[in-house]
C-alpha cells in the first residue's frame, strides 16, 4: 500500500501506527506513523503524534535580544518558559510569554498557526547537551500577528489542509 493511501486510512480511522506497508530506507522497518515515519528508527516522531490531540496551553513568546517569536505548545508554562531561558533556545535566554491559550488540541492548533507564519519562519541553532539543535518554531513576525494566527488556530481547530504534524527527521 503506497503513504497516500495508508496515510489517508489511517486518518479516517484514527490510527496511530500501521504496519506492513512499504519499508524504510535507512532499515528496512514496516511500522509507519500516520505522518509517514517509520517508528523504529525514529521513536520520537511517535511521541511527538500522540501530543498532537492532546489538551494543553499554546503559548506565543518573545525574545526582545532577538525580536523573535516562538509558538508552542505546554501543560506547564511557567516551567517551559524557564527550560528554554536555561537552554539559552535559539541562542538567546530572555524569552517571555507574552500571549497564552487552553486548546482542546494543542498540537493541531499549534502546527496550523506555525503553518499559518511559515513565510515569516527564522530558524536558529543552539547547542545543548554537546548536540547542536535546529530551532524551526521561530518566527521575524509582530506579536500581533502571533497571537492573531494562534487565535484564528483554535477557532477553525486546525483547517484541514493542516491535518498531519510536521515531518521531525
Amino acid at each position: 500500500m503506497d503513504k497516500a493511501r495508508y496515510t489517508s486510512m489511517m486518518d479516517a480511522l484514527g490510527s496511530l501506527i500501521c504496519y506492513g506497508v512499504s519499508p524504510c530506507r535507512q532499515a528496512g522497518h514496516t511500522l509507519r506513523t500516520r505522518g509517514g515515519h517509520c517508528v523504529q528508527c525514529k521513536p520520537h516522531n511517535l511521541v511527538f503524534l500522540l501530543r498532537y490531540d492532546d489538551a494543553g496551553l499554546v503559548y506565543v513568546l518573545m525574545s526582545r535580544q532577538s525580536a523573535l517569536v516562538k509558538i508552542g505548545t505546554t501543560t506547564d508554562l511557567d516551567r517551559r518558559v524557564d527550560q528554554l531561558n536555561e537552554y539559552g533556545y535559539g541562542g538567546f535566554a530572555d524569552w517571555e510569554c507574552l500571549f497564552s491559550l487552553q486548546c482542546g488540541r494543542a498540537g493541531r492548533v499549534e502546527f496550523a498557526a506555525q503553518h499559518a507564519l511559515k513565510i515569516f519562519g527564522s530558524a536558529r541553532h543552539y547547542e545543548r547537551f554537546g548536540v547542536r539543535v535546529e530551532c524551526r518554531e521561530l518566527f521575524a513576525v509582530e506579536m500581533p500577528r502571533a497571537i492573531e494566527a494562534v487565535k484564528r488556530a483554535a477557532e477553525t481547530d486546525a483547517p484541514a489542509g493542516a491535518r498531519l504534524p510536521p515531518r521531525l527527521d
